[in-house]
C-alpha cells in the first residue's frame, strides 16, 4: 500500500520538476526579451535624437506586447508549478497519514495476537 502511494507520488514529482524547468526557461526568455526591449528602447531614443520622423515605433510597441505575452506565460507556468507542488504536498501528507495508520494497525494486530495467546494459555491451564 505504501509502495502504491509512493508510485502515485512519482508522477507528481516529475510534473513539479517539469514545471519548474519550464518556469525557469520562461524566466530566462522573459529576461532576454526584457534586455532586447531595453536595447530597442535605447536605439529608438537615439534614432529620435537623430531624426524624429524615421522612428520605428511600431516595432517598439510590438516588443512591448511580446514581453507582456511572455510575462503572462511565465505567470501561468508559475501557477501550474505551484499547483503541482500543492498536489505533491497533499500526496505526501496522505502518505504520512497512511504510514501512521499502518503503524497503528500493526500495533493493534500485535495486541490482539498477544490477547489470543494469553487466552489460549489460560484455556490450556484451565484444562489441566
Amino acid at each position: 500500500e505504501v509502495t502504491e502511494r509512493k508510485a502515485a507520488l512519482e508522477p507528481l514529482r516529475v510534473a513539479v520538476a517539469s514545471k519548474a524547468a519550464e518556469a525557469e526557461a520562461l524566466a530566462g526568455h522573459v529576461e532576454t526579451l526584457s534586455k532586447e526591449s531595453k536595447e530597442w528602447q535605447e536605439r529608438v531614443r537615439k534614432l529620435l535624437a537623430k531624426d524624429k520622423s524615421t522612428v520605428a515605433a511600431e516595432q517598439h510597441d510590438k516588443l512591448v506586447e511580446e514581453k507582456s505575452a511572455l510575462a503572462a506565460q511565465l505567470q501561468a507556468a508559475s501557477a501550474a508549478k505551484e499547483k503541482a507542488e500543492g498536489e505533491l504536498t497533499a500526496a505526501i501528507t496522505l502518505q504520512e497519514r497512511l504510514r501512521k495508520a499502518g503503524g497503528t494497525f500493526k500495533t493493534q494486530a500485535k495486541e490482539r495476537e498477544r490477547e489470543r495467546d494469553a487466552e489460549r494459555e489460560a484455556k490450556v491451564k484451565a484444562e489441566e
